[in-house]
């Protein structure tokens, strides 16, 4: 080994000690947890201030089939938390109770683009079954009213939301 080598590992070393002590100090800063993707994900319906009971017992009134109950307090909710996915997910899956698809396409829309996790196979809140059952029904709905009355602008702007999910699902994770 010549002079130059030996410059050369003592170098490496120097620059392998200092990366060891960044990284040692950016894990020891609270906050920086370097496997926050492996923590759990909180509820957002928690995070933005309304109660686990409330999402329990609409979840229960939709389990027993009462579904203007839960329609009803759904819409009170959204009026106070619009902005929360959950709500929306939960308001689709009424319509889809109701055999409505093509209206829980919409809602299902809603959630996704407040919270794309709907559609993420990696997180506890993965909706993804559910959206795609409901577009597979919402497609044939759509379909069939479209070629009875071709000029049906509610239909064609469904047709839109429609696809607009099935890109959504076919990007998502997993």
């Amino acid at each position: 080994m010549d002079k130059l080598d030996k410059l050369s590992v003592v170098f490496i070393l120097i620059f392998a000690g200092a990366i060891a002590v960044v990284s040692a100090e950016y894990r020891s800063e609270s906050g920086n947890n370097i496997n926050r993707s492996l923590t759990p994900a909180k509820n957002t319906a928690i995070a933005g201030g309304i109660s686990a009971d409330q999402i329990k017992t609409i979840k229960n009134l939709l389990e027993t089939d009462n579904l203007q109950k839960a329609e009803a307090l759904l819409n009170e909710l959204l009026g106070k938390y619009p902005y929360e996915g959950e709500l929306h997910i939960l308001i689709g899956d009424v319509m889809m109770r109701k055999q409505d698809a093509v209206g829980a396409i919409y809602k299902y829309k809603e959630a996704v683009d407040l919270n794309p996790d709907y559609l993420d196979k990696k997180t506890p809140l993965f909706q993804g079954y559910k959206i795609k059952a409901a577009v597979e029904e919402a497609k044939v709905r759509i379909n069939d009213t479209l070629s009875k009355r071709p000029d049906d602008q509610d239909m064609k702007a469904a047709k839109k939301n429609m696809y607009y999910l099935v890109k959504k699902l076919a990007a998502s994770c997993g």
